[in-house]
């Protein structure tokens, strides 16, 4: 469809590496403009040797799960399509008449390059989200990038705190006609021989809720880490190690959690420093 096209009723939400509603700025935007059809695409070609492995899998099936269950609490539900991300967005906005698209801004360079697809054909509106701060927006004096930690750290800190983050929409209108959907579970994204992911669940809770309560065990975690940091052999030092891959790897790599949703207290490093935040998670 050509991007020149106006008056459609309905956008598409592209959800990838953000499946939540909380701090969602694309799915805001779309929600303000009327209808909108929320669109996951399982893209194996596109990442290349970068696409998600078999025991990574049961992370994405559970969260797609639990993002399909917040979106039908909302009054809409989650559209599951496999291939080529570009080709499929066509194809569903084609079914959709539409060509509005939103989504957040990826950086890694499969994204981009979907992306860029994406956009020669249709009103793609990409927003910021994923990240404290736009990386283009902390830049030096030459307006480059970084290459060294401190002098980047001052920087992003001058642009701390981040804006307010974005609540979830009450409601979520629905298209005159959803689209067909794939079933999530004929996508086989669980391991059963071997089952790598057997015990996955011990340390890991799946979707925006579960991201949320593994971030609030991490944050008190904090305030000891000048200490348990020295010490690896001391059961504290341990329990931090063991809520840091719990709260911080696959909610953060996943999305599920927003990064300006949850700003922690002055660290005492960072009050020492005269630095007003702890660390980036």
């Amino acid at each position: 469809m050509s991007k020149t096209g106006r008056g459609q009723a309905s956008a598409i939400i592209w959800f990838r590496q953000d499946l939540r509603l909380t701090d969602q700025a694309a799915l805001a935007a779309a929600a303000r403009g009327g209808a909108v059809i929320p669109v996951y695409v399982l893209d194996d070609e596109t990442p290349g040797d970068w696409r998600i492995g078999g025991a990574q899998r049961w992370w994405p099936h559970h969260s797609l799960a639990a993002l399909a269950a917040a979106l039908e609490s909302k009054g809409s539900r989650l559209i599951l399509r496999k291939g080529k991300a570009h080709e499929v967005l066509a194809g569903l906005a084609q079914e959709a008449g539409t060509c509005r698209i939103h989504a957040l801004r990826h950086y890694e360079p499969w994204w981009k390059k979907a992306e860029a697809a994406v956009a020669k054909d249709h009103e793609l509106r990409l927003h910021d989200g994923n990240y404290l701060a736009p990386p283009a927006h902390v830049v030096n004096g030459s307006n480059a990038r970084y290459r060294i930690f401190t002098p980047w750290w001052r920087a992003l800190k001058a642009q701390m705190p981040p804006q307010k983050p974005i609540p979830a929409p009450g409601r979520i209108s629905a298209p005159p006609k959803w689209p067909v959907s794939d079933r999530l579970s004929d996508w086989n994204l669980l391991s059963t021989r071997p089952n790598w992911a057997n015990q996955f669940g011990q340390y890991w809770q799946p979707g925006e809720d579960g991201g949320r309560a593994a971030l609030d065990r991490f944050l008190p975690a904090l305030e000891d880490y000048e200490n348990a940091r020295n010490l690896p052999s001391h059961d504290a030092a341990r329990a931090f190690r063991r809520t840091c891959i719990s709260a911080r790897s696959r909610p953060r790599r996943s999305g599920i959690v927003a990064r300006r949703g949850h700003m922690p207290r002055p660290s005492p490093i960072c009050a020492r420093s005269g630095g007003g935040i702890s660390a980036p998670m």
